[in-house]
């Protein structure tokens, strides 16, 4: 019998170092046991509680000739006396099985295998979290109505009888007799001279609204052509019974004219008028990356860097005085230091979620249960004792592990300091193991925001130098066959953006039928956005299935027990 016992105790033994914290944590929680502790620590929980049945002194009794006995007796031991698998091993093995099946039916539970599955699972934890919110909310329902009050108090207030509100109220509009040509003399003199505080170089916009009926549309053309001649782009608004051949004399194109039936219906064009203003900018301005190489090229182009300082406008324009100097690596990089410095910082505030959750998670004891926390904790207790069967990934996470553990800041700063896709998993390793929080951040922030952005800075400028940019598109056209056809949309691409450089703003220039490196990076973009809305679908119908796992289980403890 205890010779038996030790050969379940080895099958056991391999069995549970094969399986990850979270599975070890579910068989726990089915014993009633605790689940806190390191991976070893839940094994020996497990043994001990898989040992109750057996009886003390027998055990004792047996335990010099349980250091004796070969592997290979207990086989047929236990295959002549008829010895039965004891109920707390069937236990474990049918925990393992079931939650073997649950993770492959839910690594299944995705759009392009179950559609309708993933979907409705969708919608099911949806409508959950939203009962989740709604629960929380009520318990904390006098907080929510003292906000609510306060929103109420400051709506009123907002909306309440003012002289603006007076002003508003009292203006007529009356078609026909509408001075638009002396409004926008009046624009032009004032609100858009150097004496107002306007900027050379700097592109401006004015937003016209109007009923389109002037008084005389001769002189409204003239005042109209007199601003956009300023450097002055006119988005015309029409409202009501208005006049679509004044408004297109007065606005700066056909694209920067609106119209709307009403005054109420004009916070419908909030966003489009948003749009025409603040983001009429190819999306090759997006990110921080392009947005150096843009200021690069400019500054190659237009030998010098006196273009406008951030905040930047909708475009970067050459100033109409050059410099006609030489470019050089450092006045590119102080042009676009504050840039680079701010998106480093918000790289490093982004690092700060999976801190602060795996630092709570640890202190608190709560069982983690996300994908990521289960990594680190099977990479720490499980891959490391078994090296051989680590990929290369895997390798690259536990040496970032480890560097992170045993340096402390500088081995964070070492890890912020490179460009480095795995340093999530620095973050959930110095909350895991209380790493403080200064340390942490101080690391981050000076490795990502001086050290990788200084880095990632003169690799971009170096790249698209304009002499480099030549040279590539060069070299592309000797590719043979297909070079020449390859080459020309980098051409025209290039050709493009320096004409853009040059013209002024508000004044009327060809679009052309666009070009393909732009409807490329476009369309990449919207993939990369479609399959990040396809993943949170995933994502969300992946946790409902784990879900109802969680509520099958609780159920069937329930039932047992009873």
């Amino acid at each position: 019998m205890p010779t038996d016992k030790k050969y379940s105790d080895n099958i056991q033994n391999v069995n549970l170092q094969h399986l990850s914290v979270s599975e070890l944590k579910h068989i726990l929680r089915s014993f009633g046991r605790t689940t806190k502790g390191r991976k070893s620590v839940l094994i020996g929980r497990i043994k001990e509680h898989q040992k109750q049945p057996a009886s003390s002194s027998t055990m004792a009794k047996n335990n010099d000739a349980r250091s004796t006995e070969s592997a290979t007796f207990p086989r047929q031991r236990k295959s002549t006396n008829g010895l039965h698998t004891s109920p707390s091993e069937v236990q474990f093995h049918t925990m393992t099985q079931s939650l073997e099946s649950e993770r492959k039916d839910r690594e299944r539970i995705v759009l392009w295998r179950q559609p309708l599955l993933t979907l409705q699972y969708f919608v099911q934890e949806s409508g959950t979290l939203i009962s989740i919110l709604a629960n929380r909310l009520y318990r904390r329902k006098k907080t929510v109505a003292l906000t609510l009050l306060l929103l109420i108090v400051a709506y009123l207030i907002y909306r309440m009888d003012g002289p603006h509100q007076k002003a508003i109220m009292n203006t007529t509009y009356v078609g026909s007799t509408t001075n638009t040509a002396e409004a926008l003399d009046f624009a032009r003199t004032t609100s858009f001279s150097s004496a107002n505080g306007a900027r050379s170089g700097v592109p401006q916009m004015a937003v016209v609204l109007t009923d389109g009926l002037s008084n005389d549309q001769d002189l409204t053309k003239i005042a109209a052509d007199k601003l956009k001649a300023n450097s002055v782009g006119v988005l015309a608004i029409g409202v009501g019974n208005f006049s679509q051949t004044e408004l297109n004399a007065i606005a700066s194109g056909p694209q920067f004219v609106k119209q709307v039936d009403r005054h109420t219906s004009l916070p419908l064009l909030a966003e489009e008028v948003y749009i025409l203003m603040c983001n009429a900018v190819s999306i090759y301005f997006v990110f921080q990356g392009p947005h150096i190489a843009a200021v690069t090229l400019a500054a190659y182009e237009c030998k010098s860097t006196k273009f406008p300082e951030p905040p930047y406008p909708n475009e970067i324009i050459c100033p109409e005085e050059q410099d006609n100097q030489s470019m050089s690596l450092w006045s590119i990089m102080s042009k676009v230091r504050l840039e680079a410095i701010m998106w480093g910082a918000g790289t490093a505030i982004g690092e700060l979620p999976p801190y602060f959750m795996a630092r709570a998670s640890r202190l608190s004891g709560v069982d983690m249960e996300d994908d990521d926390f289960e990594e680190i904790e099977e990479l720490i207790h499980e891959k490391k004792r078994h090296p051989e069967d680590m990929g290369f990934l895997e390798k690259a996470k536990l040496s970032i592990h480890n560097l992170v553990q045993k340096v402390g800041f500088f081995g964070i700063l070492a890890c912020a300091s490179i460009p480095n896709p795995l340093f999530d998993l620095a973050g959930i390793t110095c909350g895991h193991f209380l790493i403080p929080f200064w340390t942490f951040f101080g690391a981050t922030l000076i490795g990502k925001a001086i050290i990788k952005m200084h880095i990632q800075k003169l690799f971009v400028i170096f790249i698209f130098s304009a002499h480099h940019v030549e040279s590539v598109v060069k070299l592309i056209g000797y590719i043979p066959h297909f070079g020449p056809l390859a080459q020309k949309p980098f051409l025209e691409y290039l050709e493009h953006q320096k004409l853009k450089l040059h013209h002024k703003p508000g004044v009327g220039q060809e679009e052309g039928g666009g070009n393909i490196l732009s409807w490329c990076f476009e369309k990449l973009v919207m993939v990369m956005v479609l399959y990040f809305i396809l993943s949170i679908f995933n994502s969300m119908a992946q946790n409902y299935h784990k879900r109802l796992c969680k509520s099958k289980r609780a159920s069937s403890k329930k039932g047992a027990s009873h």
